[in-house]
């Protein structure tokens, strides 16, 4: 058990760090794109990002930057939510309350964390794709929505995890439904 704290502990403490990072990240992303600043993208550190000349050949405005990192914080804060349930489950971890209400609770909050994560990113979507288009002329806007192949599998996570919290909770009830009985 002392392993599980340990380890609880390390991977607890990775998570919060790149709670703080994340959102300086996606700052300095949306700051310095198209810019010599541009580290992220130039050494290939995220992949995945939008591709901002499929949408404009113009330069980013400092308007249309704001407007990206607002439209950023979507995802983000899913992403955010997210982590701050898996620093909940990994605080029960280090507390060794492994199977507790509170543990199924947090799978099965995190379980509709996918949901949301999917729902999040199809809206962002179409926001950073106006956004970044809304300086072209008109005729050449863009509003651009997409569910992909990785979107179902997503989904398909959020309901593995949403039973696997379903089948602790039950077990937890019948444990302490057990305990009770004389």
């Amino acid at each position: 058990m002392q392993k599980i704290q340990t380890y609880s502990r390390n991977i607890r403490r990775a998570i919060q760090l790149l709670m703080c990072l994340l959102p300086l990240g996606a700052i300095y992303y949306w700051m310095t794109a198209q810019t010599d600043l541009d580290f992220i993208s130039r050494f290939g550190i995220v992949t995945g990002m939008h591709d901002i000349s499929a949408y404009t050949s113009a330069p980013l405005t400092i308007e249309t930057r704001i407007f990206a990192i607002m439209a950023s914080a979507l995802p983000i804060g899913v992403l955010l939510y997210g982590m701050a349930l898996l620093v909940k489950l990994f605080r029960h971890y280090e507390s060794a309350q492994i199977f507790s209400i509170d543990t199924a609770n947090c799978y099965r909050l995190l379980g509709f964390t996918f949901f949301y994560w999917v729902l999040a990113n199809l809206v962002f979507g179409g926001l950073i794709s106006v956004i970044l288009s809304f300086n072209n002329p008109p005729g050449e806007r863009v509003l651009s929505l997409s569910l992909g192949s990785v979107d179902m599998v997503t989904v398909l996570c959020g309901f593995m995890i949403l039973t696997v919290g379903w089948v602790m909770r039950e077990a937890q009830i019948i444990a302490e439904e057990h305990q009770h009985t004389i």
